[in-house]
C-alpha cells in the first residue's frame, strides 16, 4: 500500500505542481492563494454560523430551497440508476486497456519495482483525489446549502464532505474494476460486453413491465447515492447517515479488495499511454476527400468543419443521441410520472454543460496544434477560427436539441423542440468564450495534451470557469424559453423569439469569429 500512495502522490504531483508552484514562490501568488480559501470557506462558514447564532432558518424558508416536485426517495433511485447505467455502458463499450497519462507516467511508473495492483490502486487514489479538486465548488456549495435545508443541521453539513468523497471512491472504484476486467478478459472481452448488455436489457424489460425503476438499476449504488442525499433531508438523522457512511466504507474497502484481487492478472502489456490510444483511435476511422478544395480557406473549412460534421459517424451519434432522448423521455413519462420537468431540465443542462466542456477542449487541442501550419499557408486566421466557432456551435445546437426531444417527449408539448433555436445566444457565447479561454491555455502550457482525464490542474482551473459561464448562460436560455412557454404561449411573442435567438446568436458569432481571429493570429499554441 506504500507503494500506490507514492503512486498517487507522484500523479496529483504531476497535476498540481504547475500551479501550486506559481502561487507559492511569490507574495501575490499567496494572496491570492490566501483570497481563494477564504472565498471557498465564507459560504460554509457564514451558513454555519447563522445557523449557531440566529438559529434554525423557518420550515417555509427551508423548503423554498428544494425546487418543487423534488422528492427524496425519486433523487435517489435516479441517481443510482443513472451511476449503473453509466458502468453498465463502460461495461458493454469501454476501454480493454489500462491508460497512461502521459508517456513519463509509462516510461517511469512502469520502470520501477511495483506490482500491477499497486500501480492500479495508486492510479486510482489520484482519480479520486482529482475528481474531489475539480468539484471542490460543488462541495463548498453543498456544505453551504445542508443547515438550510436540513432544520439547522451542523452536523449533516459536516458529513456531506465525506458522504461526497465515499461516493466518489464507490464510482471511481467500480469504473476502474470494469476496465479492469475487460483488460485481463483478452479475447473473451465480447463476454463481458454481451453480460452487461444482458443485464441492461433486462433491467429496462422489468422497468417496462413494472412502470417503475427496476431495483437491477438501482440496487447496485442505492447504498452510494443514499447518504449523499440523506444530507439534505430533515427525516433522517445525522446519525442515520453516519451509521450509512458506515456502511459504503465497508462497500468501498470491499470493493477495492476485489480491485486488488483482480488486478494481479494485468500485465506490464495491458497498459497504454493514452495518447498512443488516441492515435489509434485517429487510425481506425480515416477519412477520405473526393475532391481537393481549391484555397487555404477552403482546406481549413474542409479539414476543420465539413469532414467531422458531414460523416455518417457523426450523423449515427447524433441520431442516435436524439432517439435515445426520445426514447428516455417516454419511459420517464411511464416509470415516473411523478417527475418534475423542471428538474429533468436542471438534470439534463448540467449534464450537456459539463459534456460540452470536455469536447469542446478536445476540439481546441486537435484542431488548434498545427496552428503554425495554418498560419504559414493562410493570409488570415479568420477561416479558422469560423470554422473552429461553426463547429462549436453545431455541436451545442445538437446538444440542446436532445434536451428539447428529451423535454418533448416527457411532457408531450412539441413546442420543446423549438428550444434550440431559443439557445442560439448561449451556445454561441459559450463557444466563443470556450475557445478563447483554450486557445490561450494551449499556448501557455507545454505538456503533454492527453492527461487521464483530458485537464491537468491549470485546464482544470480554465473549464470551472467556462462551465460557471456556460452553465449560467443555458440556464438563462432554458428559463426564459420555459417562461415564455408558460405564460406566453400562442402569442407573438413567443413566436418571434426562437427568431430574435437566431439572430442574436448570428450575430454573437460573427463578433466570436473577429475576437478568436485575432487571438489565434496573436498567440502561439503548443503543439
Amino acid at each position: 500500500m506504500k507503494r500506490a500512495w507514492e503512486v498517487t502522490v507522484y500523479l496529483l504531483k504531476n497535476n498540481v505542481n504547475a500551479v501550486a508552484r506559481t502561487l507559492t514562490q511569490s507574495s501575490a501568488g499567496k494572496v491570492a492563494l490566501a483570497a481563494l480559501l477564504a472565498v471557498l470557506a465564507a459560504p460554509p462558514a457564514y451558513s454555519i454560523l447563522s445557523v449557531a447564532v440566529h438559529g434554525p432558518p423557518p420550515a417555509a424558508l427551508a423548503r423554498s430551497w428544494i425546487p418543487a416536485g423534488l422528492e427524496k426517495n425519486t433523487v435517489i433511485a435516479s441517481t443510482s440508476a443513472f451511476l449503473t447505467v453509466i458502468v453498465l455502458m463502460t461495461a458493454f463499450r469501454g476501454p480493454h486497456e489500462i491508460t497512461a497519462s502521459e508517456e513519463a507516467e509509462y516510461e517511469l511508473l512502469l520502470s520501477l519495482p511495483l506490482t500491477m495492483p499497486e500501480y492500479v490502486l495508486g492510479k486510482l487514489g489520484y482519480f479520486a483525489a482529482q475528481s474531489l479538486l475539480a468539484s471542490t465548488a460543488l462541495v463548498v456549495a453543498g456544505v453551504a446549502l445542508a443547515p438550510l435545508v436540513t432544520g439547522g443541521s451542523v452536523a449533516k453539513a459536516l458529513l456531506f464532505p465525506l458522504a461526497y468523497l465515499l461516493f466518489l471512491l464507490y464510482a471511481e472504484t467500480l469504473f476502474q474494476l470494469i476496465v479492469v476486467v475487460r483488460a485481463v478478459s483478452g479475447r473473451r472481452v465480447w463476454a463481458v460486453s454481451a453480460a452487461a448488455l444482458a443485464y441492461l436489457a433486462a433491467a429496462a424489460a422489468h422497468s417496462v413491465l413494472t412502470r417503475s425503476l427496476s431495483p437491477l438499476l438501482t440496487a447496485p449504488a442505492l447504498l452510494a447515492a443514499a447518504p449523499l442525499v440523506h444530507c439534505f433531508t430533515i427525516s433522517e438523522t445525522p446519525a442515520f447517515v453516519a451509521l450509512e457512511l458506515a456502511a459504503l466504507l465497508l462497500l468501498d474497502a470491499l470493493l477495492v479488495a476485489c480491485l486488488y484481487a483482480v488486478s494481479t492478472r494485468l500485465e506490464p502489456e495491458n497498459v497504454k499511454p493514452l495518447s498512443e490510444v488516441a492515435r489509434s483511435l485517429l487510425l481506425g476511422r480515416p477519412t477520405r476527400s473526393r475532391r481537393m478544395p481549391g484555397s487555404h480557406s477552403a482546406a481549413i473549412r474542409r479539414v476543420v468543419l465539413e469532414l467531422p460534421l458531414l460523416s455518417l459517424r457523426h450523423a449515427a451519434l447524433v441520431l442516435g443521441a436524439l432517439a435515445a432522448a426520445a426514447g428516455g423521455g417516454y419511459a420517464a413519462r411511464l416509470l415516473l410520472p411523478g417527475l418534475d420537468a423542471s428538474t429533468v431540465t436542471s438534470f439534463a443542462v448540467g449534464v450537456l454543460v459539463l459534456e460540452l466542456t470536455v469536447s469542446t477542449g478536445n476540439i481546441a487541442l486537435r484542431d488548434l496544434s498545427p496552428l503554425w501550419l495554418y498560419r504559414t499557408s493562410a493570409q488570415s486566421m479568420k477561416p479558422l477560427a469560423a470554422s473552429l466557432l461553426a463547429k462549436s456551435v453545431v455541436y451545442y445546437t445538437e446538444s440542446f436539441a436532445v434536451v428539447g426531444v428529451l423535454l418533448a417527449s416527457l411532457t408531450g408539448n412539441p413546442a420543446h423542440l423549438l428550444l434550440p433555436l431559443a439557445a442560439m445566444p448561449a451556445s454561441a457565447a459559450s463557444a466563443t468564450v470556450a475557445l478563447w479561454f483554450l486557445a490561450h491555455v494551449a499556448a501557455h502550457r507545454r505538456l503533454v495534451r492527453f492527461s487521464s482525464r483530458g485537464f491537468y490542474l491549470l485546464e482544470d482551473i480554465v473549464a470551472t470557469l467556462i462551465t460557471g459561464f456556460s452553465l449560467v448562460a443555458a440556464v438563462f436560455s432554458v428559463t426564459s424559453f420555459n417562461l415564455l412557454l408558460e405564460y406566453a404561449s400562442g402569442t407573438a411573442l413567443f413566436k418571434l423569439f426562437p427568431l430574435i435567438s437566431l439572430a442574436v446568436g448570428a450575430i454573437l458569432t460573427l463578433i466570436g469569429r473577429d475576437v478568436l481571429a485575432d487571438t489565434l493570429a496573436s498567440i502561439d499554441v503548443a503543439g
